[in-house]
């Protein structure tokens, strides 16, 4: 009985762990977005089109990604593989990267029928400026938090 309430106990605290992971996920975008509107002074309009292509691109981006992390990184280590495992990696990560390129264009076209070009070059030096105040402002939380 006390294993079958403590298994109980540990899966609606990981339950409460996820959603308030996702919880702060979606704090952090909607401060994101609103910086980057702000920052690139940017319609209603044109945020919520740019964040709905934003979201879209990075969506494709990640799968991309996972798809490639599950063939190639599932319990391999690059020491103990063959030359031709190697060079199969190797070749795989060089199609990842042009494949994330066409995505990656794909969407900068469609961007540029919702901001001005301008705009839509600053929003890469914008994004960096918010994810650096992002983890500085986590820093100063984890160091608050290891103080006390």
């Amino acid at each position: 009985m006390r294993k079958l309430f403590i298994l109980c106990l540990l899966g609606v605290l990981s339950i409460q762990l996820i959603a308030q992971d996702a919880s702060k996920k979606e704090e952090i975008q909607a401060l994101r977005k609103a910086y980057i509107k702000d920052k690139l002074e940017l319609t209603d309009t044109q945020s919520n089109d740019l964040f709905e292509l934003i979201r879209a691109f990075e969506k494709e981006q990640k799968a991309l990604k996972t798809t490639f992390v599950e063939k190639y990184r599932k319990g391999k280590k690059l020491s103990e593989a063959s030359e031709q495992q190697a060079n199969d990696f190797l070749e795989a990560k060089l199609d990842l990267e042009a494949d994330q390129l066409a995505v990656k264009r794909k969407y900068l076209k469609k961007m540029q029928t919702v901001i001005p070009t301008k705009k839509l070059l600053r929003l890469e030096r914008v994004n960096k400026t918010f994810r650096r105040k992002v983890v500085e402002k986590m820093k100063t939380k984890r160091g608050q938090r290891d103080r006390q």
